[in-house]
């Protein structure tokens, strides 16, 4: 059972008063302190470690599978680069001939008009 810091106090200031103030000191500083059940072990220490270690080898599997998601979504960009630039040309091309044609179509109803006059 964990004692309070009011019943540390009361010891300290009756061993100042049997044992004096520096004894006192000394001795409160080398008795054992509360949470003393609560420090690691070489064992704690050693779980925790193989713990870091497996969660270090989780990680690098997960960087590796995102280094191969991000390849692999850049190779899929670059065909649809490719892909609309491909349609980008077909569009240009399908509206100069669109756009020649219609002039060309204008031109042939005018020179009629132009010759008559």
């Amino acid at each position: 059972m964990p004692i309070t810091e009011m019943q540390r106090t009361s010891l300290a200031n009756q061993l100042i008063e049997t044992i004096g103030e520096e004894s006192t000191d000394t001795l409160m500083q080398s008795l054992i302190f509360e949470g003393r059940d609560q420090l690691a072990t070489k064992a704690d220490i050693l779980a925790t470690k193989a713990d870091i270690k497996a969660t270090k080898a989780d990680i690098a599997e997960v960087k590796a599978e995102l280094k191969t998601d991000i390849a692999g979504l850049q190779t899929q960009m670059a065909e649809l680069r490719a892909d609309l630039f491909e349609q980008f040309f077909k569009l240009t091309r399908y509206l100069t001939f669109l756009i020649v044609g219609s002039m060309a179509t204008t031109w042939a109803t005018m020179i009629p008009l132009i010759l008559a006059t």
